[in-house]
C-alpha cells in the first residue's frame, strides 16, 4: 500500500509523537496488507455516509480471522485515542503561550497608563490629555478583556486534554 495512497493521511505529519503512531500504523498496515496477500482474510471499508469502518476477516481458520480483524481494530482504536488526545494536547500548548503574550501585553499597557497618569498628574481642561488618557484606559480594558478570555479558554482547553476519550465502538 503507498503511503501517499492512504485516505487516512491528508496532510504531512510533524509532531514526533504523531510520526511515530504513524510509523506503528505503517507497520501494522505492512503486516496486514502481507497477511492479507497470503491468506486472503481481511477486507477494510469506510462508509463516509455513515462514518463506519468495515473490518472483515475471512480464511480457513476462524481463529485467525479473530486475532487478525481485532488486531486491525484495536490498531485504529489506539491511532484514533492519539491524535484525538495530540489535538487537544496542541491546543493547550497553543493557547498557553498566547495566554503568556497576553499576559505581557496587559502588564505593559497598563504600565504605560500609569507612566501617563503619573506624567499628566493635572490634566486639567486639556483635551489632547483627557483623550489620551481615555485610548489608555481602553487599551487596557482590551488587554484585560483577552487576558481573561484566554483565561477561560486555557481551563476549558485543560479540561478538554482531560476528558478527550475516542468516540470509536465496536458493533
Amino acid at each position: 500500500l503507498a503511503r501517499d495512497s492512504y485516505p487516512l493521511y491528508p496532510r504531512k505529519i510533524e509532531n514526533r509523537d504523531v510520526v511515530e503512531a504513524e510509523n506503528n500504523l505503517l507497520i501494522a498496515r505492512n503486516q496486514f496488507a502481507q497477511a492479507l496477500a497470503e491468506y486472503r482474510i481481511a477486507i477494510l471499508e469506510f462508509r463516509r455516509d455513515t462514518g463506519t469502518l468495515r473490518v472483515t476477516a475471512r480464511s480457513t481458520n476462524p481463529g485467525l480471522s479473530a486475532v487478525l480483524a481485532n488486531a486491525v481494530v484495536e490498531e485504529i482504536r489506539r491511532f484514533d485515542q492519539f491524535s484525538r488526545s495530540t489535538r487537544a494536547r496542541d491546543a493547550v500548548v497553543f493557547i498557553r503561550a498566547r495566554l503568556g503574550e497576553a499576559r505581557s501585553e496587559l502588564a505593559e499597557t497598563e504600565a504605560r497608563l500609569a507612566s501617563f497618569q503619573e506624567a499628566n498628574a493635572r490634566i486639567g481642561n486639556s483635551p489632547r490629555l483627557h483623550l489620551a488618557l481615555k485610548r489608555l484606559e481602553r487599551e487596557v480594558t482590551e488587554a484585560e478583556g483577552l487576558y481573561s478570555l484566554l483565561s477561560r479558554q486555557y481551563e476549558l482547553a485543560q479540561i478538554q486534554e482531560k476528558k478527550e476519550a475516542p468516540v470509536f465502538s465496536v458493533v
